[in-house]
């Protein structure tokens, strides 16, 4: 999760999957239910959780989707904040223009030694990363549009939202830390994998083959 932020939102539709696990708990003898729990309470901890078993991690993958959705609106709205308080700053600075000179320029105030300078090389640095990350997702994006007639648009995003995670160290894209890659036969495995689940969920067939997308 982003830093500062202590709270995430859980939706109530998720009580449909909820019901679905507590039934096959008390059916079967398991705890899936209250292992999807401890799974999203330490995935929003950053403590990147492995699921425990097949249940879970189809479980649990909307509500991630969901969870990185929030995220964006969570930065894009402190962002904004940000901004309007560079702006007001901005308008107070000028306003009182018969004593410009006491103030300075945010660059002035923050690189005030030799490791604020070093910071704000660092800071460039990540803005050219950010960059190229922006320009990987736009083009792999661009790589899925073909197959939205085939396979729906939720599908493809949900596929786009997965597959387009950075890493830690925000240099690479989920997708290209895989050995070998084709946006075609991976969609397909991923619309199999989801049909997989359904049938697992809800009881209606025998256990499905499993194959890590």
């Amino acid at each position: 999760m982003s830093d500062n932020k202590k709270s995430f939102i859980l939706y109530t539709d998720l009580k449909s999957v909820v019901e679905k696990l507590i039934t096959k708990d008390r059916e079967d003898g398991t705890n899936n239910t209250g292992e999807l729990f401890y799974h999203i309470l330490k995935y929003v901890n950053d403590e990147d959780p492995k699921p425990s078993n097949f249940i879970i991690e189809m479980a649990f993958e909307p509500i991630k989707l969901q969870l990185k959705r929030d995220l964006i609106k969570y930065e894009e709205i402190k962002e904004k904040n940000r901004q309007n308080a560079l702006s007001r700053w901005g308008k107070a600075r000028k306003k009182d223009s018969k004593d410009m000179q006491s103030y300075a320029t945010a660059k002035d105030r923050i690189i005030s030694n030799a490791n604020d300078a070093d910071n704000g090389i660092d800071n460039d640095i990540d803005n050219d990363i950010k960059d190229k990350i922006n320009k990987k997702e736009i083009e792999f994006k661009e790589s899925i549009k073909p197959f939205i007639q085939k396979y729906g648009k939720d599908i493809c995003n949900n596929f786009y939202l997965y597959w387009s995670e950075p890493n830690k160290s925000k240099t690479k894209l989920r997708y290209e830390m895989e050995k070998t890659w084709d946006v075609s036969r991976r969609l397909a495995n991923w619309v199999n994998r989801d049909k997989a689940f359904n049938t697992r969920i809800n009881g209606t067939g025998a256990e499905p083959n499993y194959q890590k997308l």
